[in-house]
């Protein structure tokens, strides 16, 4: 009899844990996102396993050389590929794309060690980078190919208006006039 007693008692106990997750989930998903407007990193894992009430840890676990002696590009895109797979929101801010790189052993170099010079740059190529990432919020970038009818980004073409990105990138030759034989 202890036996179905227990029995009942883990079925009923995972009812709570899913009726736990369906009410709790959206209150999370919320916390989440209020604290990426402030650009802090979320406080949730809200996916098939993280639905138990607890503040995430490390969702993201990365080995010591992951990102050792590879370009930052590639290291960034690989961030961004694996906090999707994990069920994280996609766009990142740059202390956390800073942190995760660290971790996994990314070796910054030319800012003299000094973590905001390190952040600065990292936000600094991937605004430039727009092939690769899309700037979504004052902190907050992503990867490009998520958001395919994201507008593209204008640039000032030096005499008072803005071409888009693609068009910067036409160089326009000066015309020559073909000379026929006399």
């Amino acid at each position: 009899m202890s036996e179905r007693l227990k029995a009942a008692i883990e079925e009923i106990e995972a009812q709570i844990v899913a009726k736990e997750a369906e009410i709790l989930a959206p209150l999370k998903i919320t916390v989440n996102h209020l604290c990426q407007l402030i650009g802090e990193p979320a406080r949730y894992q809200v996916n098939g396993t993280g639905a138990s009430g607890q503040p995430k840890r490390n969702a993201l676990n990365w080995r010591t050389d992951q990102f050792f002696g590879r370009p930052l590009a590639q290291c960034v895109t690989e961030y961004f590929e694996a906090r999707e797979a994990a069920g994280l929101e996609r766009p990142a801010n740059v202390d956390e794309i800073h942190e995760a790189l660290a971790k996994g052993g990314y070796k910054f170099e030319g800012t003299s060690g000094n973590d905001e010079n390190t952040k600065r740059g990292i936000k600094i190529s991937m605004t430039k980078n727009t092939a690769q990432f899309t700037k979504i919020g004052e902190n907050l970038f992503s990867l490009k190919k998520w958001y395919p009818n994201a507008r593209t980004p204008r640039k000032p073409n030096g005499n008072g208006t803005e071409v888009t990105e693609a068009a910067a990138e036409v160089v326009a030759e000066p015309a020559v006039e073909a000379k026929t034989p006399e």
